[in-house]
C-alpha cells in the first residue's frame, strides 16, 4: 500500500481535532492524508487548511460525519478537495429503516453530486445483522444510487461480526472507494441493533454502570492487536481491493499494545501496511 491515511479518531477519544503539531507528527509516521472526524477541521477556515495539509504533504479524500451534518460542510469539503462525505454510523434496526436509511443516503448523495462530492457510509458491526440471507448492509448497498453513494468498508469490524470482508469485495464490485484498516483479534458477533432515536447503550447506563463500562473500555484499550495479527488477511484486501476500484486504505486504531503510545503503534502500523502490495 504505497498511499496510507489515517483515521483522526484513531488519535484518541476527542483528540482527533486537527492541529498543527498532530497534522505535522501524522506525515512524519508515513501517513499520506487524513480522514476527518465527526466534521471537525480544528477550527480552521478552508484557506488555512489547505496551507496546513500542504505544509505536511498530507490530503484528505474523506471526512467522517453525521447524516445530518452532510449540508452544512459541503461548502468547506469542497473547498479543500475532499471527495466523501462519509456517514460514519446511522441507527437502523429493520428493514423498513435500513430502506429508509438508503434513501437519506441517496438525497443527500444528490445534494452533495452538486459540489462534486459522493456520500459515503461507513459500517460498524451491526449492519451485519441479517434479514433473511441478506445483510443489512447489503441491503443499504443494493439501495442506493452509484452514482451518488458509496460505501467504505471497515474491515476489521466486518470480520469481527462474523462477515468475511473478501467476499463483501468481490459481491459488490466497484461500489466500495474506501477500506479501513482496522484490527480485531477475535469475533464478536455483529452487535445490538439501535432504532433511531434510541439512546445509545450508554446513554442507558446509569453513573456507576457508566464508570464501570468505561474503566474496561480503557484496560481494553490497553491491549490491541498488532498490526497483522487480526482477522484480517491484509495481502487478499488489497488485491481485491485494488481489482474492485478501491481508491483509499485509512487505518483506524481504537487501542494500543505492548505498552506503546498510539502514535508509535499508528507509525508501526504504516510500516507494515507499506510493505503489503
Amino acid at each position: 500500500m504505497e498511499k496510507i491515511y489515517l483515521q483522526m479518531y484513531s488519535l484518541g477519544m476527542n483528540k482527533w481535532s486537527p492541529t498543527k503539531e498532530n497534522l505535522r507528527e501524522i506525515s512524519a509516521a508515513g501517513y499520506s492524508g487524513v480522514e476527518f472526524c465527526m466534521s471537525d477541521y480544528g477550527g480552521f477556515t478552508p484557506e488555512q487548511m489547505i496551507e496546513l495539509l500542504k505544509e505536511n504533504g498530507l490530503t484528505c479524500p474523506s471526512s467522517h460525519m453525521k447524516m445530518n451534518q452532510i449540508d452544512e460542510n459541503l461548502e468547506y469539503m469542497s473547498k479543500i478537495g475532499i471527495k466523501y462525505a462519509t456517514v460514519s454510523s446511522h441507527p437502523f434496526s429493520d428493514e423498513d429503516e435500513t430502506l429508509k436509511c438508503a434513501e437519506l443516503l441517496n438525497e443527500n448523495g444528490y445534494k452533495a453530486s452538486k459540489y462534486g462530492i459522493k456520500v459515503g457510509y461507513h459500517n460498524h458491526g451491526r449492519e451485519f445483522n441479517k434479514i433473511g440471507d441478506c445483510y443489512l448492509l447489503e441491503l443499504l448497498i443494493k439501495n442506493t444510487e452509484p452514482q451518488y453513494v458509496s460505501f467504505e468498508l471497515d474491515c476489521g469490524w466486518c470480520a469481527a461480526a462474523g462477515a468475511n470482508p473478501e467476499e463483501i469485495l468481490k459481491k459488490y464490485p466497484e461500489r466500495i472507494f474506501g477500506i479501513h484498516v482496522r484490527e480485531k483479534g477475535e469475533v464478536e458477533g455483529p452487535g445490538e441493533l439501535l432504532k433511531p432515536g434510541q439512546p445509545s447503550p450508554l446513554a442507558r447506563m446509569d453513573e456507576k454502570e457508566r464508570e464501570a463500562y468505561m474503566k474496561k473500555r480503557l484496560e481494553a484499550s490497553k491491549h490491541g492487536v498488532r498490526p497483522g495479527e487480526g482477522l484480517v488477511n491484509w495481502t487478499n484486501i488489497k488485491r481485491l481491493g485494488d481489482e474492485s476500484g478501491v481508491e483509499i486504505y485509512v487505518v483506524e486504531r481504537d487501542s494500543e499494545f505492548d505498552g506503546k503510545s498510539r502514535m508509535e503503534c499508528l507509525k508501526e502500523d504504516a510500516a507494515n501496511l507499506k510493505i503489503i502490495k
